[in-house]
C-alpha cells in the first residue's frame, strides 16, 4: 500500500476529520524525531462490544483515561477506533509504558483476546507501519460513505455492491471482524494426504485447513479474493490463526491420526499456539505437522529460526509449503531441518518438473521428505515416480481411491 503524500490529504473527504487531524500529528512527530508509543486499538475483534454501545464507550473513556494518566492522548478514528499516542521519556521502555496502559484500560486475563485488541509500534522506527494503518482507516471512512452507512455490520459492509473487487486493507479487516461473529469451524475442510505402496494408495496423514471458497460463497461473494497475493496470504494466515484457536479451545475435536495444519511463522511465536501446545498432550505431537508457508520463510530470517526451534522443542513435526520446482536449485532446505516439503505440481508448474537444474535439486532431498502436492495429472505423477516421491496430494489420487 502507498502512503500518503502532503497532497494527499486535499483529497481527503470533508468527513475525515479524525483521521486527518491524526495523520497530521503523526508527520509532526516525524518531522520532530522525539520517540513516542503508539497503540492501535481495534474493537472489531471484541464479539462482546458489537451492538452494545455503553461498553464500547466505557473502553473509549477507560482509553484516554489511561493515556492521559501516562502523559500521553487518544485519537479516535470515524468508526470508533483509537490510536494512543505517548512521549517516551524519563527512562521508561515503550514495552512498559504500553504494558501499564493496557492492564489500566483493559484489565482483562484473556491474552490472545489482549494481543489482537492492542497493537504497538515506536515513532519514528514504526512510521510506515502507522501509516499503513491509518491509511486503513481512510479506505474504513470511505467504504462507509459509498455504502451509505455509518458503521455497518461487517456482514453487511462485505456483501454491499461497493466492495465488489480485489481485496483490500478494508476488506480484509472487515473479514477479521466478521470472523468475531462465525464459527470458523463450520468451514473446516480436509484433503488427504497418500502413500504410494506397491499394493496402491494409503493414507498417510490428512491436512486440515479453513474452505476459502466456501467462506467467500456464502459471506463476501463479491471480493476477489485471491488478488493481490499479499493481502490473500494474509487472509489465510488469519483463518489459519483463527482455526488454531478453535483446536486450541476444544483440542478433542482434533481428528486422530496423523494431521498437517497451515500456521504463519509469526503465530508460532503467538498465544494460540503456546495456549494450542499447552492443551495437545506431548506423546500427541509426534503426530501433528504444521505447515510453513514458503512466502514466510525470508520475511525475518530470525523469526524464522527462532519458530521453527519452537517447533521443535514442543515436539510438532514441520513442512515447507508452497514450493515450486523451479525454487528447488537455488534453496539448501536441509539446512531448514524440516520433516517434508511441499512441492506444487498443478498444471502451472508442471512444465518446470522437467527442467534438468530442477531433476537435480530432487535428487538431493530424500525421497520419503517430498509431497506432490496439487498433484491433478497423469504427467505431474509419472515424473513423481521417476524421482522416486512416495507422497501425493491432490484430487486425482483423491479420485483414484474413491474408484476402488
Amino acid at each position: 500500500m502507498r502512503v500518503y503524500g502532503v497532497d494527499d490529504m486535499k483529497a481527503l473527504p470533508g468527513d475525515m476529520v479524525l483521521e486527518q487531524d491524526f495523520i497530521m500529528r503523526l508527520r509532526h512527530m516525524l518531522r520532530q524525531g522525539t520517540p513516542h508509543l503508539i497503540i492501535n486499538t481495534t474493537f472489531g475483534v471484541m464479539a462482546s462490544l458489537q451492538g452494545d454501545l455503553a461498553a464500547k464507550e466505557q473502553l473509549q473513556n477507560s482509553l484516554g483515561s489511561a493515556a492521559r494518566a501516562a502523559g500521553g492522548d487518544a485519537h479516535f478514528m470515524s468508526n470508533g477506533d483509537c490510536f494512543i499516542a505517548v512521549p517516551i521519556t524519563g527512562g521508561k521502555t515503550a514495552t512498559a509504558i504500553a504494558h501499564s496502559i493496557i492492564a489500566a484500560a483493559h484489565p482483562g486475563d484473556d491474552a490472545a483476546l489482549t494481543a489482537q485488541l492492542f497493537h504497538s509500534y515506536e515513532m519514528p522506527r514504526d512510521y510506515p507501519k502507522i501509516r499503513e494503518r491509518t491509511n486503513h482507516y481512510v479506505e474504513v471512512a470511505r467504504a462507509s460513505a459509498m455504502i451509505g452507512v455509518g458503521n455497518p455490520s461487517p456482514g453487511m459492509a462485505l456483501r454491499n455492491d461497493a466492495v465488489r473487487g480485489p481485496l483490500t486493507p478494508w476488506a480484509l479487516d472487515q473479514i477479521e471482524k466478521l470472523f468475531a461473529e462465525i464459527d470458523v469451524r463450520r468451514y473446516v475442510r480436509h484433503q488427504n494426504i497418500y502413500r504410494r505402496d506397491p499394493s496402491g494408495w494409503a493414507i498417510s496423514s490428512s491436512e486440515y485447513f479453513v474452505g476459502v471458497e466456501d467462506l467467500q460463497r456464502e459471506r463476501f461473494p463479491r471480493l476477489e479474493i485471491r488478488t493481490p497475493e499479499r493481502l490473500f496470504m494474509e487472509l489465510c494466515s488469519t483463518l489459519d490463526y483463527r482455526l488454531l484457536n478453535q483446536f486450541a479451545d476444544n483440542p478433542e475435536s482434533l481428528a486422530q491420526g496423523p494431521l498437517h495444519l497451515n500456521i504463519a511463522i509469526d503465530s508460532v511465536l503467538d498465544t494460540p499456539f503456546a495456549k494450542f501446545s499447552k492443551a495437545v498432550p506431548r506423546e500427541r505431537r509426534g503426530t501433528i505437522t504444521f505447515e510453513l508457508n514458503r512466502g514466510d520463510l525470508f520475511l525475518n530470517f530470525a523469526t524464522t529460526r527462532a519458530a521453527i526451534a519452537l517447533l521443535r522443542q514442543e515436539g510438532f513435526k514441520i513442512a515447507l509449503d508452497a514450493l515450486h520446482p523451479e525454487m528447488l536449485p537455488y534453496l539448501n532446505l536441509e539446512k531448514f531441518s524440516a520433516d517434508f516439503y511441499k512441492v506444487r505440481v498443478s498444471k502451472d508448474t508442471l512444465a518446470q518438473l522437467t527442467n534438468a537444474e530442477v531433476l537435480r535439486a530432487f535428487q538431493t532431498l530424500p525421497t520419503d521428505k517430498i509431497i506432490f502436492y496439487r498433484c491433478d495429472t497423469e504427467a505431474a505423477l509419472a515424473i513423481g515416480r521417476q524421482i522416486g516421491v512416495m507422497l501425493y496430494q491432490g484430487w486425482l489420487i483423491d479420485d483414484a481411491v474413491s474408484a476402488h
